[in-house]
């Protein structure tokens, strides 16, 4: 997937956020609605609205797919060799072949988030390239089982997660 295309999925799901929350409906017509607004203005993504807007799941021909909210998840064609933090899943995207990128919500320091994930990654055999943290900002690099893994938080609520071959 090209980075237009992700900008194009990435325009799909906050134009669907934006009409959820202004319309302040959260009605099954109210989210087909959106959605056929969404396919009218880019015929190449698809768009699924769950939860009264809650949850948003948009896809384009190319295999280029982003969830967000309740329906977040882990594609189904992501490496089970590469662990994922143990916090909340609040989005994740795929962009061509086998680069992943997702967002999760913490507990603690930014500084912590990212210790935390490092160590989960040595566990499972990864080097650990480079940590650091400084008051509530965390981050970490590291590489093993054929993929880069970059991680950083900012804030201590928040840790984004991109996985890319190497």
């Amino acid at each position: 997937m090209t980075t237009h295309t992700t900008h194009r999925l990435m325009l799909a799901a906050g134009v669907t956020v934006a009409a959820v929350i202004l319309t302040g409906c959260g009605s099954d017509s109210a989210n087909k609605a959106v959605e056929q607004a969404i396919q009218s203005a880019n015929p190449t993504v698809s768009a699924d609205v769950q939860d009264g807007g809650a949850g948003i799941t948009a896809t384009d021909k190319s295999g280029g797919e982003i969830s967000v909210g309740t329906a977040a998840k882990v594609p189904a064609d992501f490496p089970s060799s590469v662990p994922l933090p143990d916090e909340s899943l609040q989005g994740a995207a795929k962009g061509s072949s086998t680069t992943f990128v997702f967002t999760y919500k913490t507990t603690g320091t930014g500084t912590d988030a990212a210790k935390a994930y490092a160590s989960k990654l040595a566990a499972a055999g990864f080097t650990i390239e480079s940590t650091g943290g400084a008051a509530n900002l965390g981050g970490v690099l590291a590489k093993g089982k054929g993929y880069n893994v970059q991680a950083i938080s900012v804030g201590g609520s928040v840790l984004t997660v991109a996985v890319k071959p190497l």
